[in-house]
């Protein structure tokens, strides 16, 4: 109908109330929408930068299925298997059980306090337990090296050190399918001065 393109009415479904639209309110919708993924885009970080901020090694959260259907999360120091996170746990901790049970998990790293200094990274996929020694020292190793970077123990003391940190422990390995990224430092440049 010619009327409509002037503007309409269109019946909210909570209220039943009358609110007046228009082809150019959609339009400013649709193009806020694009807008939104175009940020998106903007503030991804490239493989080389996803590198760059995981190597330091620190902590991340970790979040598995616990057996209630309920997310479990905690915060674990990570380390490397390859090119792969992984974290060192007991056999027994409920986030082995869980992955053991369903291998769903999900990692999360952030750093940032004030809005544009915000960078953080997401794995989303499936977590593996290992037990084998060589998964364990390797992680072991990992994290006694990245946490203890300035200690001068000699070879039979980080030895010893690493063999009582990897007992009764295992392994999860994470093998992530899809990754999030997000450096809102990238939008500084766009920002007047003054606002960042």
């Amino acid at each position: 109908m010619p009327g409509w393109k002037r503007s309409r009415q269109v019946i909210t479904p909570r209220t039943g109330a009358a609110r007046r639209s228009s082809p150019g309110w959609c339009a400013a919708r649709w193009k806020g929408a694009n807008m939104g993924a175009d940020r998106r885009a903007e503030i991804k970080m490239t493989p080389a930068e996803q590198e760059e901020f995981l190597r330091p090694t620190g902590k991340m959260a970790l979040s598995t299925i616990g057996p209630d259907g309920y997310i479990h999360t905690t915060a674990l120091y990570y380390a490397f298997l390859g090119d792969e996170v992984a974290f060192l746990a007991k056999r027994k901790a409920q986030k082995v059980v869980n992955v053991r049970r369903d291998p769903r998990v999900t990692v999360m790293r952030e750093e940032g306090e004030k809005y544009y200094d915000l960078r953080g990274l997401t794995l989303i996929g499936d977590g593996e337990v290992r037990d084998d020694r060589d998964a364990l020292w390797t992680v072991g190793e990992y994290l006694y090296r990245t946490r203890h970077s300035g200690a001068d123990d000699s070879p039979a003391d980080v030895e010893r050190i690493v063999e009582r940190s990897i007992h009764n422990r295992a392994v999860i390995v994470v093998h992530p399918k899809r990754v999030i990224s997000w450096d809102h430092r990238k939008l500084r440049a766009a920002q007047p001065a003054g606002k960042a």
